[in-house]
């Protein structure tokens, strides 16, 4: 994928030179005029130090710049820079039996990221002794306000949406990493949807998530929630009351025609909160714009599977999103 890209014009990057880069961007106000793809799942600590919105890629892209990911979630793994890497096998594996290590998870000392850590992070080592933070799903939730899910079983492969037609998505997939939108989704930086999914399972982890999203709610949103949960059965009830009182009195015709409207506002008010609220769209690919003077730019998300080899089919596919969003006269 490298190489295809820079026959078409991109350059290729290190960690230091991709951060001397988007500094660059940034101070002389040109980063709608770019674009990044990442080549892997895993963000350099050079362009984003700590997992919260004060992170230089998160700066890039309130400037206008372009940020294509794929495979795994966004932000999940850190790359650590060559000091960390140097100082964790120096003070945490003590230069032995490292070989041992790869592909396990090791707790995260405090020290060792001079106390700068978040809940539940740990150390991953790949085959080539480089080492990666994992943030999790909190990182991407801080960094581009997105919240993101794991799917064990989903029932079918993706749909593409009018959108992600229009970007150049053509080859649907079985997603397992799809972003939660909720409710009406309105405003400059909704998150558009370019495919989506019905998962018929999700992971017991997504409880944490769920209640994570619950405890950011206002009590007033938990209020209504709660007496939505009523709705159901209210309808039902005023309908057999009201039979009831048909019956026995003789203004039947006025207590069936009040109960009615009764009933009527009330799965009004149900289907109101659900478009308003509850409604949820699994979003395997989406975008979100941070920029109001460049809503075009912003971060894409593609591809939410393990990418083992990366098909001529896909290049295509890949080439034609990036010309969908960016002019062939701009700076890659």
């Amino acid at each position: 994928m490298v190489r295809f890209l820079i026959d078409k014009g991109f350059s290729e990057y290190n960690a230091r030179d991709l951060a001397d880069w988007m500094r660059k961007a940034i101070d002389r106000d040109n980063c709608h005029l770019s674009m990044v793809v990442f080549s892997q799942d895993v963000v350099p600590e050079t362009v984003c130090h700590d997992s919260t919105s004060n992170s230089l890629i998160r700066t890039y892209l309130d400037c206008g710049g372009t940020v294509l990911w794929m495979a795994d979630l966004p932000f999940y793994y850190q790359g650590l820079n060559q000091e960390h890497s140097s100082r964790i096998r120096t003070e945490l594996f003590k230069g032995n039996d490292i070989e041992s290590k790869i592909w396990t998870s090791q707790p995260v000392r405090p020290e060792l990221f001079e106390k700068l850590i978040n809940y539940r992070e740990n150390l991953w080592m790949d085959e080539d002794a480089k080492f990666a933070r994992s943030w999790e799903r909190i990182a991407a939730f801080r960094i581009l306000g997105v919240t993101s899910v794991s799917v064990e079983y989903p029932s079918s492969k993706t749909k593409i949406t009018k959108h992600g037609e229009s970007v150049g998505l053509k080859n649907p997939w079985y997603g397992i990493r799809p972003a939660i939108i909720k409710g009406l989704n309105v405003g400059k930086r909704k998150l558009v949807a370019l495919a989506t999914c019905k998962p018929s399972f999700m992971l017991a982890k997504e409880k944490w998530v769920r209640d994570f999203e619950k405890g950011r709610k206002i009590p007033i949103t938990s209020f209504l929630e709660y007496m939505s949960r009523l709705t159901g059965l209210i309808p039902a009830m005023i309908l057999a009351l009201t039979a009831t009182i048909s019956l026995l009195s003789g203004f039947a015709q006025i207590v069936t025609l009040s109960f009615a409207a009764s009933t009527l506002l009330l799965l009004l008010a149900h289907i109101f909160y659900w478009l308003l609220f509850t409604r949820t769209i699994h979003a395997n690919t989406w975008l979100k714009s941070f920029n109001p003077n460049y809503p075009e730019t912003g971060f894409i998300r593609i591809w939410d599977f393990k990418i083992d080899k990366v098909t001529d089919n896909m290049l295509l596919e890949l080439y034609q999103i990036i010309s969908a969003r960016i002019d062939q006269k701009t700076t890659l």
